[in-house]
């Protein structure tokens, strides 16, 4: 019987090693991150209200501990519509969310256009991922709206504050309206601050996420600093109510300077006001950065913090006398626009800040690379390709100050370095396209007005593509005063769903403009331009648009239900997820991997890379106004801001070894100021050398030839990226270069395309409108046409 033995013995220790074998490699899987979004409200970063000072734990704990995006800008400076573009990972004249109410806007325009069947919630189930949301959603957010259209899709747990019955925000500090999966309400007291409780749910949706064994996506999105509407200040948690009571509104070089009276934006203003607004805004802040802390703690005791990205970001910015205009954003000025933005999480750099310009739109994308996503051919943004940025070493503070703490929930000290589980394999990310030796372009010889830098600035090159030197020494800071008194800690939220509301008449029907094409132009066949012939340009239209426009309630066009799902079998399965065969990330992973594809962010490339990103030079700016004020109200821009290492006005004292261009058309109204309507009025700033956009260079530039080079180069690019869909919006340049000769400004400015872009007219306005429609655009034939790019390639 030995005979028989030696062969079972074999067979036996054969099927023992290799389940031993797959069990070992299965362990290798790498491992799905987490992702929690801290998205505030208003959050401004010219006014310093983002700084160490005002926010030491979100600095400790994420800005440290990762990377600071310094120039990071949104595309609409409004609530809503910059919601919207986080969530859809589109601009806003390809979502039409150009207000944050009806009918041009807000949650219930949203619903209805069922906007929330394919967006970044949903994507990440696709993905895998258990997907919490907790704070406030879209403006204009109410029961009768979801009972009259669905619970938003793509959530495992919806938990949204709704607006109050007057549409206050005086409602959602100390009495939030809370709805679970949209299944009545749940309202606290009024002893409870909303910022205590969306940390609390946060910290619950944590635990329930982490206990699914599951990667999980949150969104924590509380209201702060938004004031409460209405005129009202913000209103702070009660343990903050004395905190920064001395403090004075920091007064910048554009403070109460008004802009030019053809714009009609001038408002009446006074440092006590603008200190006013400023000091309650700083008191509410001091809650989210409690909640940042809290958060991260929790993270890091259930140990998932070194697996976990962390992001923390504003809807847009805030102005406070900047400008001359009293408070508000709406505007394409750097106070509305410019937000806070920090990121941490598995193989971001820790400790150090980036000037790469990123907008809303590239969140999305990345976060969705990041997991192991594909992107949709109708998403805008580009993936922040994190290896290839200039980096900057950031100065940590040792003793960095004391912020005021609530009830400490974890006593285990974290750690501020950015660790990975598993290291990712690096492969292509195109960097901006620059010659070896680059030609010196010609500085206009011109001494800067804005007062020099008082910190010192020290040369810390990181990378092969051009350093850009800068060392942040953060100014010394004071503790900020403790607290009178903390709240009463929160009980345990009872999610049990209290006194449901009968259902409610639908929300009022839209009047649908005169659009033609419009079905063409939503499923990307299509894109948004009116019809040009023999070199025309788009004001030829037709003519009864316009009565129809002015008898009828503007609304935007948009496609009937029945043709939507047209719009996702175009979309297809793009956000998907392969299942993966292997047992390590290695850089032989064929490129269908999801961990192929996250790893495409963390790599350095020759930049030949087929299907590689660009790191993209130009963002866009524009906007809509449906504001309840005259100053604002219908007033019409577009704007393209580009950061280039081309110095046209003399060298950038704001920017190491670059500058950024903003180029903005207006469409002025007839109650603005008097005028004719539609009148185009250009800006034209070099961030530069005027971070305060208080010298508009446009009128000077045209007397000069290389900046009159640079304007031409800003219109034709603004064109391109005024109606830009998916990979046009990530690289317009190659819609005006299809070979792609041009990638960036700087190829632009060679003098063999003078020709081309001289002959290009000025985009511009025949029309102010409170909503996008292309009918009003002024666009050159030799840009585009039918939609179409001239070289017969599909924007």
């Amino acid at each position: 019987m030995s005979y028989l033995n030696t062969p079972l013995r074999f067979i036996l220790a054969w099927v023992v090693v290799t389940l031993k074998t797959v069990k070992s490699s299965t362990l290798h899987v790498p491992q799905l991150p987490n992702f929690v979004l801290i998205l505030t409200d208003d959050l401004d970063k010219q006014m310093s209200s983002s700084t160490r000072e005002y926010l030491p734990n979100t600095w400790q704990y994420i800005a440290d501990a990762g990377t600071v995006f310094q120039n990071m800008a949104v595309s609409m400076a409004w609530c809503c519509p910059s919601r919207v573009s986080l969530l859809s990972g589109k601009l806003v004249h390809n979502s039409n969310i150009t207000s944050s109410r009806l009918p041009n806007g807000g949650a219930a325009k949203f619903m209805n256009e069922g906007m929330d069947s394919s967006y970044l919630p949903t994507w990440m189930q696709q993905l895998g991922y258990s997907t919490y949301f907790t704070g406030k959603f879209l403006n204009s957010l109410s029961l009768p709206i979801l009972e009259n259209s669905r619970c938003p899709q793509g959530w495992d747990v919806f938990d949204a504050m709704l607006d109050g019955q007057n549409h206050s925000y005086n409602e959602w500090y100390y009495y939030p309206i809370f709805t679970t999966n949209c299944q009545g309400t749940w309202m606290p007291n009024g002893t409870y601050h909303q910022t205590d409780i969306i940390r609390d749910k946060g910290i619950q949706y944590i635990n329930d996420a982490v206990s699914k064994g599951k990667p999980f996506f949150i969104e924590l999105a509380p209201t702060g600093p938004h004031d409460q509407g209405y005129g009202k200040v913000a209103v702070p948690c009660a343990r903050h109510a004395n905190m920064y009571l001395n403090t004075s509104m920091i007064m910048t070089p554009n403070w109460n300077v008004p802009l030019p009276n053809i714009m009609g934006m001038k408002q009446a203003n006074s440092l006590a006001f603008s200190t006013s607004k400023y000091i309650p805004r700083l008191q509410t802040l001091a809650g989210v950065d409690e909640m940042v802390k809290a958060i991260v703690e929790e993270l890091d005791a259930l140990n998932v913090l070194e697996n976990t990205y962390i992001i923390f970001v504003s809807d847009n910015g805030f102005h406070l006398g900047e400008h001359g205009l009293n408070y508000d954003k709406f505007t394409p000025y750097e106070e509305d626009v410019r937000v806070p933005l920090f990121m941490r999480g598995p193989q971001i750099k820790a400790g150090v800040s980036t000037d790469y310009q990123v907008t809303m739109v590239d969140l999305p994308a990345t976060i969705l690379t990041l997991a192991g996503g594909n992107l949709s051919s109708l998403m805008d943004g580009v993936p922040i390709p994190f290896t290839t940025l200039p980096y900057y070493s950031a100065q940590i503070p040792t003793s960095p100050p004391s912020p005021p703490q609530p009830p400490s929930i974890h006593s285990q000290p974290l750690s501020n370095k950015a660790l990975s589980p598993t290291p990712l394999p690096q492969i292509s990310v195109l960097p901006l396209a620059r010659p070896a030796n680059p030609p010196t372009p010609f500085v206009w010889p011109r001494q800067s007005y804005m007062p020099p830098k008082t910190h010192p600035v020290t040369a810390v090159p990181s990378f092969p593509s051009p350093p850009i030197p800068y060392l942040l020494t953060p100014k010394s800071h004071s503790p900020p005063p403790s607290p009178a008194s903390y709240d009463p800690p929160l009980p345990s939220i009872n999610l049990t769903h209290q006194h449901k509301k009968p259902r409610h008449p639908s929300p009022p029907g839209y009047s649908k403009p005169p659009v033609f094409r419009a079905l063409l132009q939503e499923v990307g066949k299509q894109t948004t331009i009116t019809t040009m012939v023999d070199g025309a340009f788009a004001n030829s239209a037709h003519h009864s648009a316009s009565a129809a426009r002015e008898a009828s309630q503007a609304a935007n066009y948009s496609l009937s239900r029945q043709h939507k799902p047209l719009l996702r079998y175009l979309e297809g399965s793009i956000i998907s997820r392969r299942r993966q065969h292997t047992t390590s990330c290695s850089s032989a992973l064929p490129s269908h991997t999801e961990c192929h594809r996250r790893s495409l962010l963390f790599e350095t490339s020759s930049g030949n890379t087929p299907g590689a990103f660009y790191l993209r030079d130009t963002i866009m700016i524009e906007g809509w106004l449906d504001v309840n004020e005259s100053t604002f109200y219908r007033k019409n821009y577009r704007s393209v801001r580009v950061c280039s290492p081309v110095f046209v006005f003399g060298s950038s004292s704001t920017y190491q070894g670059m500058t950024c261009y903003k180029y903005t058309v207006w469409c002025i109204p007839a109650n603005a100021y008097n005028i004719l309507d539609n009148l185009n009025f250009f800006e034209l700033y070099d961030l530069g050398l005027d971070p305060y956009e208080l010298n508009n260079r446009y009128r000077q530039a045209l007397l000069q030839p290389l900046a009159k080079s640079l304007v031409e180069r800003l219109n034709a690019v603004l064109t391109a990226m005024a109606y830009c869909q998916g990979p046009s919006c990530r690289n317009p340049w190659r819609t005006l270069h299809p070979d792609g000769s041009v990638n960036n400004l700087l190829d632009a400015l060679s003098s063999t395309h003078d020709p081309f872009y001289s002959q290009i007219t000025n985009f511009g306005f025949k029309y102010c409108s409170t909503y996008y429609n292309p009918i009003n655009d002024i666009a050159d034939a030799n840009v585009v046409i039918y939609g179409v790019a001239a070289n017969n390639t599909l924007i």
